[in-house]
Protein backbone atom coordinates (compact mmCIF):
# COMPACT_ATOMS: atom_id res chain seq x y z
CA UNK A 1 0.00 0.00 0.00
CA UNK A 2 1.30 3.43 -0.97
CA UNK A 3 2.43 5.58 2.04
CA UNK A 4 -0.05 7.96 1.75
CA UNK A 5 -2.45 5.57 2.74
CA UNK A 6 -1.27 5.27 6.32
CA UNK A 7 -2.96 8.29 7.03
CA UNK A 8 -6.09 8.33 4.47
CA UNK A 9 -7.82 5.53 6.63
CA UNK A 10 -7.85 7.70 9.78
CA UNK A 11 -10.89 10.23 9.37
CA UNK A 12 -10.04 13.51 8.30
CA UNK A 13 -10.33 15.01 11.75
CA UNK A 14 -7.58 13.10 13.13
CA UNK A 15 -5.51 13.77 10.46
CA UNK A 16 -6.19 17.63 11.57
CA UNK A 17 -5.24 16.74 15.18
CA UNK A 18 -2.57 14.60 14.51
CA UNK A 19 -0.43 17.59 13.11
CA UNK A 20 -2.10 20.35 15.36
CA UNK A 21 -4.53 22.08 12.40
CA UNK A 22 -7.73 21.36 14.12
CA UNK A 23 -7.73 25.03 15.80
CA UNK A 24 -7.06 26.97 12.44
CA UNK A 25 -9.38 24.62 10.75
CA UNK A 26 -12.06 25.94 12.45
CA UNK A 27 -11.05 29.39 13.03
CA UNK A 28 -9.46 30.86 11.22
CA UNK A 29 -8.80 30.16 7.09
CA UNK A 30 -5.46 32.11 6.55
CA UNK A 31 -4.03 30.39 9.98
CA UNK A 32 -5.15 27.21 8.25
CA UNK A 33 -3.51 27.53 5.17
CA UNK A 34 -0.76 28.75 7.13
CA UNK A 35 -0.18 25.80 9.52
CA UNK A 36 -0.51 23.56 6.05
CA UNK A 37 2.64 24.79 5.42
CA UNK A 38 4.01 23.50 8.07
CA UNK A 39 2.20 20.56 8.11
CA UNK A 40 3.83 19.85 4.60
CA UNK A 41 7.52 20.55 6.04
CA UNK A 42 6.23 17.88 8.64
CA UNK A 43 5.45 15.03 5.89
CA UNK A 44 8.82 16.03 4.03
CA UNK A 45 11.00 15.22 7.53
CA UNK A 46 9.00 11.77 6.88
CA UNK A 47 10.14 11.08 3.77
CA UNK A 48 6.50 11.55 1.76
CA UNK A 49 6.87 12.57 -1.74
CA UNK A 50 5.40 15.91 -3.24
CA UNK A 51 3.10 14.35 -4.93
CA UNK A 52 1.20 12.50 -1.99
CA UNK A 53 1.50 15.55 0.03
CA UNK A 54 -0.34 17.17 -1.57
CA UNK A 55 -3.00 14.36 -1.84
CA UNK A 56 -3.35 14.60 2.28
CA UNK A 57 -3.76 18.23 1.88
CA UNK A 58 -6.55 17.62 -0.90
CA UNK A 59 -7.95 15.04 1.64
CA UNK A 60 -7.48 17.58 4.33
CA UNK A 61 -9.55 20.49 2.99
CA UNK A 62 -11.94 18.27 2.09
CA UNK A 63 -12.04 18.76 -1.54
CA UNK A 64 -14.02 16.82 -4.47
CA UNK A 65 -12.35 15.57 -7.33
CA UNK A 66 -13.60 17.13 -10.67
CA UNK A 67 -15.77 14.78 -12.92
CA UNK A 68 -13.14 14.01 -15.79
CA UNK A 69 -10.02 13.66 -13.93
CA UNK A 70 -7.69 10.46 -13.99
CA UNK A 71 -5.02 9.15 -16.08
CA UNK A 72 -4.85 8.39 -19.52
CA UNK A 73 -5.13 4.26 -21.25
CA UNK A 74 -1.76 2.67 -20.92
CA UNK A 75 -0.54 1.27 -24.71
CA UNK A 76 1.00 -1.44 -22.65
CA UNK A 77 -2.96 -2.60 -21.43
CA UNK A 78 -4.41 -1.98 -25.16
CA UNK A 79 -2.29 -4.54 -27.32
CA UNK A 80 -5.29 -5.53 -29.58
CA UNK A 81 -6.90 -2.04 -29.99
CA UNK A 82 -7.89 0.74 -28.47
CA UNK A 83 -10.47 0.63 -25.95
CA UNK A 84 -10.17 -3.24 -26.24
CA UNK A 85 -10.33 -5.13 -22.93
CA UNK A 86 -11.08 -5.62 -19.49
CA UNK A 87 -12.57 -2.62 -17.53
CA UNK A 88 -13.38 -2.43 -14.22
CA UNK A 89 -16.43 -0.39 -12.42
CA UNK A 90 -16.81 1.03 -9.44
CA UNK A 91 -20.18 2.41 -7.31
CA UNK A 92 -18.64 4.81 -4.98
CA UNK A 93 -21.08 7.37 -2.77
CA UNK A 94 -19.96 11.10 -3.04
CA UNK A 95 -18.40 11.16 0.27
CA UNK A 96 -15.65 8.51 -0.80
CA UNK A 97 -14.74 9.89 -4.22
CA UNK A 98 -11.63 12.01 -3.00
CA UNK A 99 -10.95 8.82 -1.06
CA UNK A 100 -10.89 6.35 -4.16
CA UNK A 101 -10.10 9.07 -6.60
CA UNK A 102 -6.39 9.39 -4.21
CA UNK A 103 -5.91 5.78 -4.09
CA UNK A 104 -6.12 5.12 -7.60
CA UNK A 105 -3.66 7.98 -7.85
CA UNK A 106 -1.01 6.19 -6.11
CA UNK A 107 -2.06 2.62 -6.56
CA UNK A 108 -3.24 2.26 -9.58
CA UNK A 109 -1.30 2.00 -12.82
CA UNK A 110 -3.61 1.62 -14.85
CA UNK A 111 -5.80 4.06 -16.90
CA UNK A 112 -9.07 5.17 -14.91
CA UNK A 113 -11.33 7.94 -15.05
CA UNK A 114 -13.87 9.29 -12.42
CA UNK A 115 -17.61 10.00 -14.03
CA UNK A 116 -16.33 11.43 -17.45
CA UNK A 117 -19.46 9.43 -19.19
CA UNK A 118 -19.38 7.20 -16.27
CA UNK A 119 -23.22 7.07 -15.03
CA UNK A 120 -23.02 8.81 -11.13
CA UNK A 121 -24.15 6.29 -8.39
CA UNK A 122 -23.46 3.51 -10.90
CA UNK A 123 -20.16 4.13 -12.94
CA UNK A 124 -18.27 6.42 -10.60
CA UNK A 125 -14.97 5.06 -11.64
CA UNK A 126 -13.97 3.17 -14.44
CA UNK A 127 -10.57 1.26 -14.84
CA UNK A 128 -8.98 0.36 -18.10
CA UNK A 129 -7.33 -2.99 -16.77
CA UNK A 130 -6.20 -4.67 -20.56
CA UNK A 131 -6.11 -8.65 -19.59
CA UNK A 132 -8.35 -10.15 -17.27
CA UNK A 133 -5.49 -11.24 -15.65
CA UNK A 134 -4.53 -7.71 -14.88
CA UNK A 135 -8.75 -7.70 -13.97
CA UNK A 136 -8.48 -9.86 -11.58
CA UNK A 137 -5.35 -8.70 -9.77
CA UNK A 138 -6.57 -4.89 -9.31
CA UNK A 139 -9.87 -6.30 -8.05
CA UNK A 140 -8.15 -8.26 -5.31
CA UNK A 141 -5.96 -5.52 -4.52
CA UNK A 142 -9.55 -3.06 -3.82
CA UNK A 143 -11.43 -5.81 -1.91
CA UNK A 144 -8.19 -5.75 0.33
CA UNK A 145 -7.99 -2.12 0.50
CA UNK A 146 -10.73 0.10 -0.13
CA UNK A 147 -13.43 -2.39 0.12
CA UNK A 148 -15.38 -0.37 2.40
CA UNK A 149 -15.27 2.85 0.45
CA UNK A 150 -16.94 0.50 -2.49
CA UNK A 151 -21.10 0.01 -2.98
CA UNK A 152 -22.49 -3.37 -4.21
CA UNK A 153 -23.26 -2.42 -8.14
CA UNK A 154 -27.09 -1.81 -8.74
CA UNK A 155 -29.43 -4.81 -9.61
CA UNK A 156 -29.23 -3.99 -13.45
CA UNK A 157 -25.53 -4.25 -13.79
CA UNK A 158 -25.80 -7.96 -12.41
CA UNK A 159 -27.24 -8.73 -16.06
CA UNK A 160 -24.61 -6.42 -18.11
CA UNK A 161 -21.27 -7.24 -16.03
CA UNK A 162 -19.72 -9.90 -14.10
CA UNK A 163 -19.44 -9.19 -10.39
CA UNK A 164 -16.63 -10.47 -8.47
CA UNK A 165 -16.23 -10.05 -4.37
CA UNK A 166 -19.78 -8.89 -4.45
CA UNK A 167 -18.66 -5.11 -5.22
CA UNK A 168 -16.57 -4.93 -8.11
CA UNK A 169 -18.12 -5.16 -11.75
CA UNK A 170 -15.85 -5.94 -15.03
CA UNK A 171 -16.67 -6.05 -18.93
CA UNK A 172 -14.86 -6.84 -21.76
CA UNK A 173 -15.04 -4.11 -24.64
CA UNK A 174 -14.11 -6.33 -28.08
CA UNK A 175 -12.95 -4.92 -31.01
CA UNK A 176 -16.00 -2.79 -33.58
CA UNK A 177 -14.83 -4.65 -36.67
CA UNK A 178 -13.72 -8.23 -37.11
CA UNK A 179 -12.45 -8.64 -40.37
CA UNK A 180 -14.46 -5.60 -41.89
CA UNK A 181 -17.31 -6.79 -40.46
CA UNK A 182 -19.20 -4.90 -37.40
CA UNK A 183 -19.75 -7.96 -35.42
CA UNK A 184 -20.43 -6.93 -32.00
CA UNK A 185 -22.93 -3.95 -30.68
CA UNK A 186 -21.18 -0.73 -31.38
CA UNK A 187 -21.70 -0.16 -27.21
CA UNK A 188 -19.93 -2.92 -26.20
CA UNK A 189 -22.80 -3.83 -23.72
CA UNK A 190 -24.18 -6.86 -23.55
CA UNK A 191 -24.97 -9.76 -20.47
CA UNK A 192 -22.48 -10.67 -17.96
CA UNK A 193 -19.41 -8.44 -19.06
CA UNK A 194 -19.29 -10.39 -22.59
CA UNK A 195 -20.44 -7.83 -25.41
CA UNK A 196 -23.33 -9.01 -27.92
CA UNK A 197 -24.09 -9.54 -31.10
CA UNK A 198 -25.06 -6.88 -33.26
CA UNK A 199 -28.16 -8.98 -34.41
CA UNK A 200 -29.11 -10.04 -30.76
CA UNK A 201 -29.51 -6.27 -29.75
CA UNK A 202 -31.23 -5.37 -33.35
CA UNK A 203 -33.69 -8.76 -32.11
CA UNK A 204 -34.29 -7.24 -28.37
CA UNK A 205 -34.93 -3.67 -29.34
CA UNK A 206 -37.34 -4.27 -32.40
CA UNK A 207 -38.95 -7.78 -32.28
CA UNK A 208 -42.03 -7.05 -29.93
CA UNK A 209 -42.92 -10.34 -29.52
CA UNK A 210 -38.99 -10.84 -28.36
CA UNK A 211 -39.58 -8.70 -25.65
CA UNK A 212 -42.62 -9.75 -24.06
CA UNK A 213 -40.89 -13.70 -24.43
CA UNK A 214 -37.86 -11.99 -22.86
CA UNK A 215 -39.62 -10.70 -19.96
CA UNK A 216 -40.69 -14.54 -18.87
CA UNK A 217 -37.46 -16.08 -19.77
CA UNK A 218 -34.70 -13.56 -19.04
CA UNK A 219 -31.98 -16.28 -17.93
CA UNK A 220 -32.43 -18.08 -20.94
CA UNK A 221 -31.41 -14.87 -23.37
CA UNK A 222 -28.69 -14.55 -21.72
CA UNK A 223 -27.46 -17.52 -21.67
CA UNK A 224 -27.91 -17.70 -25.04
CA UNK A 225 -26.14 -14.11 -26.22
CA UNK A 226 -23.19 -15.02 -23.34
CA UNK A 227 -22.74 -18.15 -25.18
CA UNK A 228 -23.17 -16.95 -28.97
CA UNK A 229 -20.66 -13.83 -27.83
CA UNK A 230 -18.10 -16.09 -26.20
CA UNK A 231 -17.76 -18.55 -29.40
CA UNK A 232 -17.40 -15.12 -31.68
CA UNK A 233 -14.88 -14.09 -29.33
CA UNK A 234 -12.97 -16.88 -29.60
CA UNK A 235 -12.80 -16.92 -33.28
CA UNK A 236 -10.97 -13.01 -32.54
CA UNK A 237 -9.00 -13.97 -30.16
CA UNK A 238 -8.03 -17.40 -31.37
CA UNK A 239 -4.11 -17.66 -30.41
CA UNK A 240 -2.81 -18.71 -27.29
CA UNK A 241 -1.87 -14.56 -26.08
CA UNK A 242 -5.02 -13.46 -27.34
CA UNK A 243 -6.86 -16.04 -25.51
CA UNK A 244 -4.73 -15.42 -22.29
CA UNK A 245 -6.20 -11.64 -22.58
CA UNK A 246 -9.64 -12.61 -22.66
CA UNK A 247 -10.08 -15.49 -20.40
CA UNK A 248 -7.37 -14.97 -18.11
CA UNK A 249 -5.29 -18.19 -17.07
CA UNK A 250 -7.56 -21.25 -16.56
CA UNK A 251 -10.16 -19.81 -18.49
CA UNK A 252 -11.52 -18.49 -14.96
CA UNK A 253 -14.13 -15.68 -16.85
CA UNK A 254 -16.14 -18.53 -18.33
CA UNK A 255 -16.27 -20.30 -14.97
CA UNK A 256 -17.12 -16.71 -13.36
CA UNK A 257 -19.88 -16.23 -16.36
CA UNK A 258 -21.45 -19.97 -15.78
CA UNK A 259 -21.45 -19.33 -12.15
CA UNK A 260 -23.47 -16.12 -12.62
CA UNK A 261 -26.20 -18.16 -14.95
CA UNK A 262 -27.40 -20.26 -12.40
CA UNK A 263 -27.49 -17.42 -9.40
CA UNK A 264 -29.23 -14.91 -11.95
CA UNK A 265 -32.70 -13.81 -10.44
CA UNK A 266 -35.58 -14.58 -12.33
Amino acid sequence: MSHVFGFLPKAKQEVITEFGLDKAYVNDKKDFIKDLLAFKDQLYSRKFTPEEINGIVIFVRGEQPKADQGKNVNPQDEPYGRNVGWKIHLRVKPINYMYVYLWLKFNCVHGWKHLAGGDPGEKDFTIYTGSYDNTAKLAKQIKQEIEDKIEEPRKNMLYEEITVFGIISLRFNCPPYYKGVGVFHPSGYGWLGIPTLSGRVGEMLWNKGFKRDFEKRRRYWIKIFVEESIKRLLLIFNDSAKRRFLLGTNDVVLKVIENNLKILPD
